[in-house]
């Protein structure tokens, strides 16, 4: 695609190169994902970097769920919040634990009710 150095005609900069005006073409997708992505961000302060990568991650599969989720011909009205789906797809991936967190005898009767809560508030959510 790019293999050469020729120069970019029709931009009317005779100083770049077709990769280096396509690069510029084509950065402000990035710009408007990191905007997104520090908007709504599911990272957690940590100056390891397996973990920035893990969150960076997370938040560019949050960004691409909603994509996906909204690209459907009949998107739901519930989910045009990004933070109301980051929400259910964190609550969708914690009810199981919840479930059988539960269910743990040593837990406080306190603890018990707010699980409920939340995944009763799931459950409603996705019936």
């Amino acid at each position: 695609m790019h293999n050469d150095d020729t120069i970019d005609e029709e931009k009317g900069d005779a100083k770049k190169t077709e990769l280096i005006s396509f690069y510029y073409c084509k950065k402000g997708a990035v710009d408007v994902v990191d905007d997104m992505a520090a908007h709504y961000s599911t990272a957690r302060k940590k100056n390891r970097w397996p973990f920035v990568t893990f969150y960076s991650i997370r938040n560019v599969a949050a960004i691409n769920a909603g994509i996906v989720l909204l690209s459907h011909k009949n998107p739901p009205n519930v989910y045009r919040s990004r933070r109301r789906s980051i929400k259910d797809i964190a609550f969708s991936l914690i009810s199981d634990y919840a479930n059988k967190r539960m269910n743990n005898p040593s837990l406080t009767h306190e603890l018990r009710v707010e699980i409920e809560k939340i995944v009763a508030l799931t459950l409603r959510n996705y019936q």
